[in-house]
This record gives C-alpha cells, structure tokens and sequence, in this order.
C-alpha cells in the first residue's frame, strides 16, 4: 500500500514536472529557436539513403513566423531549400519552398518538407524532433524524422 502511495506521489511530481518544463519552453523558444541547428534526418526504405546530415538556419519575427534554409547532405549529393513557417508554443511548423541550390546523383530527386518539430530541452542541448513527409515533381517521399540539436552556452 506504501509503495503504491509512494509511487502515485512520484507520478504525479513527475507530471508536474513536466508540464513545468514544457511551459517554460513554450516561454524561451523565441529567444533560442533562431540559429543553425544540426543533426540529422532519417528516412525510410526507397530513399537516396537511410541517413542524411541535416541543417537548419532560423529567423523569426516578432510575430512568430519562421524563414530561412534548410541544408542536407550525403555522400556527395547536397541541397540548400529556402523554408517558411511557425512557431507555436514549443511546436515547430516549417514548410521547404524552393530549392537554391544543390547537386545530386543522377536519377534522384530532392524531396520539399513538411516538418512538425517540437522544441526540447534534454541532455544539456535545445532540440528539435519530429517528424516530416515530403514530395518531389515525381511523386511522394518515403517520410520520416528529424533529429537536431543546438549546442547551449555554457557559463
């Protein structure tokens, strides 16, 4: 019965918690989301490759709208695409417009992304993760996810 106790209590610390943390990320996300931020972004079987390094350099007005690039690269293949799109609260809405430059293997197709992202704080970085889906003049991309993070500033 104690335990059960105990563990409810812990639950709910644990709840709390967090919806402090989120909170007070919804709070700071427009002083830390604009920046470069890297990582990378995998996608499922049928692509270019299974992982690709993946950038993104943010601005954002003071009415939370989003533009900039996004950068990804593999092997030697590479594409800078110009982006829009919107912060609300910790989520991360941003929509590839066009392409500015690029090379790649013959044959293959850059997709243009949709990405949902949310804005994390974990293991001494800002993050953002989430998901994407994509198209291309041919068709749709074989979706998948988005891995970033932004190194703090250390005191």
């Amino acid at each position: 019965m104690i335990r059960t106790i105990l563990f409810s209590l812990l639950l709910s610390l644990l709840n709390f918690t967090s919806f402090a943390q989120e909170d007070l990320l919804q709070k700071v996300a427009p002083d830390h989301i604009p920046g470069k931020w890297k990582g990378k972004l995998i996608q499922g079987e049928g692509g270019l490759a299974r992982e690709y390094t993946f950038e993104l350099n943010l601005e954002l007005d003071t009415q939370n709208k989003i533009k900039g690039h996004s950068y990804i690269y593999v092997d030697k293949s590479h594409a800078k695409i110009s982006l829009k799109g919107e912060l609300k609260g910790n989520q991360i809405h941003l929509q590839e417009i066009k392409i500015v430059d690029y090379k790649i293997t013959p044959s293959y197709l850059w997709c243009i992304k949709k990405m949902d992202l949310k804005f994390l704080f974990k293991r001494s970085f800002f993050r953002l993760e989430g998901k994407w889906t994509g198209s291309t003049s041919q068709g749709e991309c074989t979706p998948g996810v988005i891995q970033l993070k932004k190194a703090t500033i250390k005191a």
